[in-house]
C-alpha cells in the first residue's frame, strides 16, 4: 500500500480502478474524430483564404493598365523619343547652317587675302632672276633683269 501511495503522488493522473485507468489512457474515438474534423476545417479555411488572397493579388496585377496593354509604356516613350529626335534634327540643321555660313565667310576672307586676288586688282609681284621678291626699288641695280608676275602671266623687265 505504501508503494501505491507513492505512485499516486508522482503520477500525472489518478484512476480509481483499472477500467477507469484504461478509459483515461485510451482516447475516445468520437472525441478524436471531432478534433480531426475541426483541424480539417481550420486547414481548409486557411488554404481557402490563402488561395483567395493569391487570386485577389493576381487580379490586381492583371487589372493594371501596363499589363492590360504592355505597349502603352513603349508608346508613351516612343512619342517622347520622336520629339527629342525632331528637336535634335532641328538643332543639327541650325548648327550645320551656321557653320556653313562661317565657312563661306572664311572662304571669302581667304580669297580676298590671297596673292592672286591682289594681282587680280591690278597689282604685280616683281622678282629677280633667282626668284627673290623685290620690295625696295633702292636695292635694284640699273639694267638688272627682272620678272614681273601679273594676274595672268609673267613679263620680263629691265630696271632703269
Amino acid at each position: 500500500m505504501y508503494k501505491r501511495q507513492v505512485l499516486d503522488d508522482v503520477a500525472d493522473l489518478r484512476a480509481s480502478t483499472p477500467t477507469d485507468a484504461a478509459k483515461r489512457v485510451v482516447p475516445d474515438v468520437v472525441d478524436e474524430q471531432h478534433k480531426l474534423d475541426q483541424l480539417r476545417q481550420r486547414l481548409f479555411l486557411r488554404v481557402d483564404t490563402f488561395v483567395a488572397n493569391q487570386l485577389s493579388m493576381i487580379q490586381q496585377i492583371r487589372s493594371r493598365p501596363i499589363l492590360a496593354n504592355p505597349y502603352t509604356f513603349i508608346e508613351v516613350h516612343e512619342s517622347d523619343v520622336e520629339r527629342a529626335v525632331d528637336q535634335l534634327r532641328i538643332r543639327l540643321d541650325q548648327v550645320l547652317s551656321r557653320e556653313a555660313m562661317q565657312i563661306g565667310h572664311l572662304r571669302q576672307q581667304v580669297r580676298s587675302l590671297s596673292p592672286q586676288s591682289t594681282l587680280d586688282r591690278g597689282y604685280s609681284v616683281i622678282r629677280d632672276l633667282d626668284g627673290h621678291v623685290i620690295s625696295d626699288a633702292a636695292k635694284v641695280k640699273k639694267g638688272q633683269q627682272l620678272k614681273v608676275r601679273l594676274a595672268k602671266g609673267e613679263l620680263g623687265a629691265v630696271a632703269e
